[in-house]
């Protein structure tokens, strides 16, 4: 009863959050694409306040220290690997964002780390030219940058991708009890 209600205004007061943050950008592909031709997406967290646009260069190295306009800085802007497709097909996508002190960029994602964040804010958003995509959270832990099978963007079997999901999913810091299955699509 009530402590529905008051999940559904929550989740309602955040969605509307995040649309006004995207739109005092002036989320207008025309008009982000004339600041920056390589935008492939916005991505938006509502709870963690994260809305960006989301960029997509010849490799992954520029955008680290590049801002969306263009300007060299030390943290800069959210992309997504060269390798991946810009329309969100491959069966792993990876979006890449810093995770700064001042909790701006990815520096909230750190929030997930507490089940109660996540139950709050158990989805995102991403939006493209032709598409708006939710995306439910269904593991949280942080990835070790040795472990290769953790960067693949497609794997060579559903069971192989299977396997990955799984193992993705028991790294988790807790059980979301999201399924996921090789039809589905990760980021």
């Amino acid at each position: 009863g009530t402590e529905k209600k008051k999940a559904e205004k929550s989740k309602k007061k955040q969605e509307s959050k995040a649309d006004k943050i995207r739109e005092s950008f002036g989320i207008s592909w025309e008009n982000l694409r004339k600041i920056n031709p390589e935008v492939a997406a916005w991505i938006t967290i509502p709870g963690a306040d994260i809305s960006y646009p989301v960029v997509q260069g010849t490799d992954d190295e520029y955008y680290l220290k590049h801002t969306f306009e263009g300007q060299a800085v030390t943290a800069a802007s959210i992309f997504m690997d060269a390798n991946n497709h810009a329309d969100f097909s491959d069966q792993n996508t990876f979006i890449y964002g810093h995770n700064m002190k001042d909790k701006t960029m990815f520096g909230k994602l750190n929030n997930y780390k507490d089940e109660e964040f996540y139950k709050e804010n158990p989805y995102f958003y991403i939006y493209t030219p032709d598409y708006t995509y939710r995306y439910d959270i269904f593991s949280c832990y942080l990835a070790r940058v040795d472990n290769e099978v953790d960067f693949y963007t497609q794997f060579a079997s559903d069971e192989q991708f299977q396997e990955f999901l799984d193992g993705v999913k028991a790294q988790s810091a807790y059980d979301t009890g999201v399924e996921v299955t090789p039809e589905d699509k990760v980021i």
